[in-house]
């Protein structure tokens, strides 16, 4: 438990790191505005994001902040949904 609280004190920038969209149950993953939050976009497996930080949604589920290649703006996937 340090460890995660250790993580999420981090600067952004000291944490990003490129990661895959990866959804063994289906072809691609939904992105929300925030986490568990409205609809913005999806994203197909294998698609490269940095991930910039970690989030909780209200249930306490651990949510990746990402942003897209290409992209300026920072969204949110179930942080499940990604690899290294």
């Amino acid at each position: 438990m340090w460890a995660l609280a250790s993580l999420l004190s981090m600067s952004p920038a000291a944490q990003a790191k490129v990661c895959v969209i990866w959804d063994p149950s289906d072809t691609s993953v939904n992105v929300r505005t925030t986490p568990n939050g409205q609809y913005q976009s999806t994203l197909l497996n294998g698609t490269q994001v940095e991930v910039v930080g970690y989030r909780n949604d209200p249930q306490g589920r651990p949510w990746a902040s990402i942003v897209q290649r290409g992209s300026s703006g920072q969204s949110f996937v179930m942080a499940s949904l990604t690899r290294d």
